[in-house]
């Protein structure tokens, strides 16, 4: 009976092991317990957002759009680039980077895009005035033909022109202008093409054509006007059509080139 005791009792448990494998054991342990984001301490890499590089470089190319309006494109791309990786930083939890680059990249889209977008309302403005004052400057210059105020005419005409062209010869050209249309004369003048106004510093200059349309079954005759706006105030400058320069009928000799020249 004492031996049966003896044997039904629990075996010794083994020693433990103080080798390599409880060493392992325990540094597996702490392992599988570290945090997953450690290593990535505050002065740590973190990658720049991709939208973000590209919004800068959109940004840089953006002043091209003070060539042209139609490159404000490039402004207007920066724009959204930009939002899109401000974003996209403020949404990845501290993995991305690039924040400010992509505020920069918005600010310098935006002031090209809002100094060109300026520019154009300014010219656009100042274009609509330009095309009224002028629109007045035809209906006088239609009402003084039609009732052949040649001298108010060619008071119109800039100093330039008056110096170049006599004011015989002025009142020689309108004269057979109104003969070729009739006893009533011109009955209107007015657009044929859109206004073209160039900044020239201190001077604009505007080229248009005016059909004179008759009274009679004359077709319409359309002339190229150049103005010139000085002092706040628009002239014309030149009509090539009707007075072409002395050396575009020099060389004709004799009387048959006097006779071409009254043409």
């Amino acid at each position: 009976m004492s031996n049966l005791q003896t044997d039904n009792s629990p075996p010794a448990s083994a020693p433990a092991s103080s080798g390599s494998g409880g060493t392992r054991g325990d540094t597996f342990d702490r392992l599988y317990h570290m945090s997953t984001t450690a290593g990535l301490g505050s002065g740590d890499y973190v990658a720049i957002n991709n939208v973000a590089v590209v919004a800068i470089l959109m940004a840089g190319l953006s002043f091209l759009a003070i060539t042209s309006d139609y490159l404000l494109v490039l402004p207007l791309v920066g724009v959204i680039l930009a939002s899109i990786a401000i974003w996209q930083i403020h949404g990845s939890n501290g993995t991305q980077g690039g924040k400010w680059l992509a505020i920069l990249g918005l600010l310098v889209s935006l002031g090209f895009g809002g100094a060109v977008g300026v520019r154009s309302f300014v010219d656009s403005r100042r274009l609509a005035a330009d095309t009224a004052d002028i629109s007045k400057l035809l209906e006088t210059f239609s009402t003084q033909l039609t009732k052949q105020e040649f001298k108010s005419l060619y008071g119109m005409f800039t100093e330039r022109f008056q110096t170049r062209v006599p004011e015989a010869r002025f009142d020689d050209t309108f004269r057979a202008l109104l003969a070729t249309g009739g006893k009533a004369g011109i009955l209107e003048m007015n657009w044929n093409q859109k206004l073209e106004v160039v900044d020239r510093g201190q001077i604009d200059i505007a080229r248009a054509v005016w059909r004179f349309v008759f009274s009679m079954a004359q077709p319409p005759f359309g002339a190229e006007v150049v103005l010139v706006k000085s002092n706040g105030t628009w002239r014309i400058e030149d009509m090539p059509q009707l007075f072409q320069p002395p050396q575009a009928t020099a060389g004709a000799g004799g009387g048959g080139g006097g006779g071409q020249g009254g043409q």
